[in-house]
């Protein structure tokens, strides 16, 4: 196991997390047909754009990619408070580097594009469950409902989840409503609210968050290595009505 939750589901299992992995192998298995040598121990450093010092810095960049802090960033259980296309970022370079340092080595590469595993926030219909092209038929009504009676809501409760509707995991931007509209039943009890359609079939992850800065989690419900989970389902056209408690999942 791990220090952390005693096994290996912060690094492993979700969608983002065994596409990374994929992509490693994938790398880690053409680098080692290339004909490019690894590094031999405490060899004196090759001249600089030597097809030797090309063929050190495609296996460091190999070596990078092989960090495990790249998978801690994927998936829902681990989220950066600035967001975690910065890693997304580092870590698909670090695989087109060996690629392209490899070629300069004299290496036999085939040719591989590498998508980015974590999606643009503003692209449409993007997701952890790819993309889809949906009519009205197939979206559902949903309303969400979270419980927060009993605690201090300065500004606004809101959601966020692993859909472009929910805001792709960015917190504090998909607000939530206790003012009698957007699927809310009662103006100021306590319960928000937020009505959306979504596509049926789809199982999404969410949090929610209270009061804080767009693009920070703090403060935030607190659920290591989890995140609530629903599968949206037709309910002969009614609404599906989802009620959570903050805080308690």
């Amino acid at each position: 196991g791990s220090w952390i939750n005693a096994n290996f589901d912060t690094w492993i299992g979700e969608d983002e997390e065994n596409r990374a992995w994929d992509y490693l192998l994938t790398a880690r298995l053409d680098l080692a047909k290339s004909g490019v040598p690894p590094p031999e121990g405490k060899r004196k450093p090759p001249k600089n754009g030597t097809k030797s010092w090309y063929a050190s810095h495609a296996w460091e960049s190999m070596y990078a990619a092989e960090g495990s802090d790249w998978f801690w960033w994927y998936g829902t259980d681990q989220i950066s408070s600035g967001g975690d296309k910065p890693f997304d970022d580092a870590y698909i370079t670090h695989l087109n580097n060996i690629y392209r340092f490899a070629r300069k080595a004299g290496g036999k590469m085939p040719k591989r594009v590498f998508e980015q595993i974590i999606r643009d926030p503003k692209a449409p219909f993007t997701s952890s469950h790819g993309t889809m092209a949906q009519s009205d038929d197939d979206l559902v009504k949903v309303i969400f409902r979270c419980d927060t009676r009993g605690q201090k809501v300065e500004k606004a409760i809101y959601i966020t989840g692993d859909y472009r509707t929910l805001g792709n995991w960015r917190p504090n931007a998909i607000r939530m409503y206790d003012d009698g509209t957007h699927g809310d039943d009662l103006a100021g009890d306590g319960i928000w609210a937020l009505e959306l359609r979504l596509p049926a079939g789809i199982e999404l992850r969410y949090k929610y968050t209270n009061s804080g800065e767009e693009g920070k989690w703090v403060p935030s419900e607190e659920f290591p290595g989890l995140a609530r989970r629903v599968r949206i389902e037709q309910q002969n056209g009614k609404p599906v009505v989802i009620q959570d408690r903050f805080g308690v999942l």
